[in-house]
C-alpha cells in the first residue's frame, strides 16, 4: 500500500514505502494516548509528534523514526525523503533545509529509559 492510499489527512507509511514531504509545522501531541511512543514495558510515554506537511500529517510515534529524523536535524521548512524499508528501519534524507545560516536546531528532551541506547531493539 503506498503512502497516499487510505484517504484522510494522515500519511500512511507501511514497510516498503517512501514519501518526500516538506515540513510546515511540528507539534508535540499529548491528548491522543493511543498514538504515543511506548517504553520497553509497553507503557505510553504521554506524547508523540505530528508533522504537518505538504502531503498531510505524519504521525511520529515510532522511536526508530524519531531518532532517524533527529539524527538529520529535521525541522520546519525542511524537505525530506523518508524510506520505511523494513520493520523498525527508516532512512531519512534531507532534500533541502529551511534552517538559515547561524540557526541552531532545537533539542528535544527524551526520557532516559526511552533513549535509543536503552531500547530493546
Amino acid at each position: 500500500m503506498p503512502w497516499y492510499d487510505g484517504g484522510g489527512d494522515f500519511i500512511k507509511l507501511p514497510v516498503g514505502t517512501q514519501v518526500e514531504v516538506t515540513i510546515k509545522e511540528i507539534n508535540k501531541v499529548t491528548n491522543k494516548p493511543d498514538f504515543d511512543f511506548k517504553n520497553k514495558k509497553g507503557e505510553g510515554a504521554g506524547y508523540h509528534f505530528e508533522f504537518l506537511t505538504d502531503k498531510g500529517i505524519l504521525t511520529v510515534n515510532a522511536w526508530k523514526l524519531f531518532f532517524a529524523l533527529k539524527e538529520k536535524y529535521v525541522d520546519v521548512g525542511d524537505t525530506v525523503k523518508i524510506n520505511h524499508s523494513g520493520k523498525g528501519v527508516y532512512e531519512v534524507e534531507t532534500i533541502s533545509t529551511g534552517i538559515k545560516m547561524g540557526e541552531k536546531p532545537v533539542e528535544v528532551d527524551v526520557p532516559e529509559e526511552m533513549k535509543e541506547e536503552n531500547l530493546p531493539f
